[in-house]
């Protein structure tokens, strides 16, 4: 079941996470980015990678008890967290 029910701080958190991962984004633009082929077409790059780890670096210190799903990658954290962030990086693609 899904619900919407946050922490104190959660906000917080969201918004330094996407700081962070903005950051990321940021400092490579303009630059010529490595191409990671994750398969059937899709394929990401350094700083959809790199700024996905920014952004779970962050939650995962604020939130050490929840799990995070990214799209880069994958579910990180316990199964049965109670509660799940989901995360789609800054796009570098």
């Amino acid at each position: 079941m899904i619900t919407t029910e946050t922490c104190p701080g959660d906000t917080d958190v969201a918004v330094a996470a996407a700081r962070a991962g903005a950051d990321v984004v940021r400092g490579l633009y303009g630059r010529r980015l490595a191409r990671i082929d994750k398969g059937a077409g899709y394929f990401a790059t350094e700083a959809d990678v790199a700024a996905e780890q920014a952004i779970l670096d962050v939650i995962r210190a604020a939130r050490p008890d929840d799990t995070v799903l990214g799209e880069e990658g994958g579910r990180r954290g316990a199964a049965d967290a109670a509660r799940e962030w989901l995360v789609d990086p800054l796009c570098g693609t």
